[in-house]
């Protein structure tokens, strides 16, 4: 993403109703340079493996569900 996209997304959020991201497991555990929103800003994933149980108890803590 660049800083352009990063600030579309942001907006997307903020007017979501509910805010869905798609995340394949190359992903997890991975930094990057631009940030659009907060893990509290999301309520649901939808991944193609289960994450580990730190994780799982992060986003529980965060009332993010796992789809």
């Amino acid at each position: 993403s660049n800083e352009y996209e990063a600030h579309i997304k942001e907006i997307m959020i903020n007017r979501a109703v509910k805010v869905i991201l798609a995340l394949d497991s190359s992903k997890f555990d991975k930094t990057g340079l631009i940030t659009f929103g907060q893990l509290s800003d999301i309520d649901y994933i939808v991944t193609d493996q289960d994450f580990g149980e730190d994780w799982k108890s992060i986003l529980d803590k965060n009332s993010v569900k796992i789809l």
